[in-house]
C-alpha cells in the first residue's frame, strides 16, 4: 500500500524528519531513508568526491552539514502530499561553523574556512516514498544565496 487517500500518512512522517534532522545527532534521520534510497539531490561536479548511493552516502551527508552548521533549523513553510510523492517548501537558517568532510550545498564549502556567518534560504525538497521510507529524493535549494550570505561569493 503505497499511500492513503492522497498522501495523507506521509505528512506526519515527512514533520519528524524535519524535526529529527534539527536533533544534534546528526544520523537521526537515517531510519526515515530506505537502506537504497537515491539522493538526487547529492550530485556535485567533484565526481570523486560525490556521495556513494543508498545509506552509505546519505550517513555522510547528513554527517557533513551538521559539521558545517550544527545549529541548522529547517522551518516547514508548506507540506503537499499526492500518492507516493510528498513535496516540502522549507526556510532553512542557521550558522557556518564547520568544513564539511564531502562537497554539499553546491559544493563550495569543503573548500573554505567556517565564517561564523548566519544565514536562511529556500528550499524545496521532494521525497518519493515507498515501503514506508524515503526511496528518492531530490532538492531544489538556493545554493548561491548561501554563498553571498556566508560571504564565500559576493553578492551581484
Amino acid at each position: 500500500m503505497p499511500t492513503q487517500q492522497g498522501g495523507r500518512p506521509w505528512k506526519p512522517k515527512t514533520i519528524r524528519l524535519w524535526q529529527a534532522s534539527e536533533s544534534a545527532d546528526p544520523l537521526a534521520t537515517l531510519d526515515f531513508w530506505s537502506p537504497d534510497a537515491i539522493n538526487h539531490g547529492g550530485q556535485t561536479t567533484q565526481a570523486s568526491r560525490k556521495p556513494p548511493p543508498g545509506r552509505e552516502g546519505l550517513q555522510l551527508v547528513l554527517a557533513s552539514l551538521h559539521t558545517a552548521f550544527p545549529d541548522r533549523e529547517y522551518r516547514i513553510e508548506d507540506i503537499i502530499a499526492e500518492g507516493d510523492k510528498v513535496v516540502c517548501r522549507l526556510l532553512v537558517s542557521g550558522t557556518h561553523q564547520g568544513v564539511p568532510a564531502i562537497p554539499i550545498e553546491g559544493g563550495m564549502l569543503n573548500t573554505h574556512p567556517p565564517t561564523g556567518k548566519p544565514y536562511q534560504v529556500q528550499h524545496i525538497h521532494i521525497f518519493r516514498m515507498a515501503n514506508g521510507r524515503i526511496a528518492e529524493h531530490w532538492a531544489t535549494r538556493d545554493d548561491l544565496g548561501l554563498m553571498q550570505q556566508l560571504g564565500i561569493v559576493a553578492a551581484a
